[in-house]
C-alpha cells in the first residue's frame, strides 16, 4: 500500500500543475458521509464551507490540539502522524476525498494524530459550529455521522491492537467496509 501512495505522489508531482480544485458541492457527494444528503443540501454544506490551502511540509494541526473544525481532501496527499512511545509516526498517508478531523469534531476531543502535507493541499474546511447546524437540520444524517465515527475509532483500535496489527491495510478497510 505505501509503495502504491508513493507512485500516485510522483504522479502527482510530475503532472499537470494547474489542476481546477473539484466543485465544493461536487466533491461532498463522493464523501460516503455526505452522500445520503440532497442536492440541495450538499449546496447548503458546500456555501458554509471555506478553502484552505496547505503547502508541502507544513501541518494542518497537531496531535492533542483542541478541535473545532473537520475538513475534507479535494486535492494533494498528507501524512497522519501520531507519538507513538516518545517517536513521531506516520500511521497513515491520505489523499483526496478523505476527511480529517471529524472523530475530534465529534467526540469534542482534543486531536488524536497531526496531519502534516506531504504535497501542496487544496482542502475544505467545515466548521463545529456549521456542521452542528448542518445535522440539526438533517437529523438523518446523526446516523450516518456516527456509523462513520464508529468505523474509523474501529479502524484505529485494530491497527494499534497486536493481536490485529499484522493485518494488510487493503484486507483492513475491505473487512471494515463489509
Amino acid at each position: 500500500a505505501q509503495d502504491n501512495v508513493e507512485e500516485k505522489i510522483q504522479h502527482l508531482r510530475h503532472s499537470e500543475k494547474h489542476l481546477p480544485v473539484p466543485n465544493t458541492a461536487e466533491l461532498l457527494k463522493e464523501i460516503p458521509l455526505f452522500a445520503p444528503l440532497s442536492v440541495e443540501e450538499r449546496q447548503q454544506l458546500a456555501s458554509i464551507a471555506s478553502n484552505v490551502i496547505l503547502p508541502s511540509g507544513q501541518y494542518l494541526f497537531h496531535e492533542k490540539d483542541k478541535c473545532n473544525s473537520l475538513y475534507i481532501i479535494a486535492r494533494g496527499a498528507v501524512q497522519v502522524i501520531q507519538n507513538i512511545g516518545g517517536k513521531d509516526t506516520v500511521i497513515a498517508i491520505i489523499g483526496g476525498g478523505e476527511i480529517l478531523g471529524e472523530m475530534a469534531l465529534l467526540s469534542e476531543r482534543p486531536r488524536s494524530a497531526s496531519v502534516r502535507a506531504i504535497t501542496i493541499v487544496s482542502l475544505i474546511k467545515i466548521t463545529r459550529k456549521s456542521f452542528n447546524k448542518l445535522l440539526v437540520s438533517n437529523p438523518r444524517l446523526i446516523d450516518e455521522v456516527w456509523k462513520s465515527y464508529a468505523k474509523h475509532a474501529l479502524d484505529n483500535a485494530l491497527r494499534f491492537n497486536v493481536r490485529f496489527s499484522m493485518i494488510p491495510e487493503e484486507d483492513r478497510r475491505r473487512w471494515l467496509k463489509e
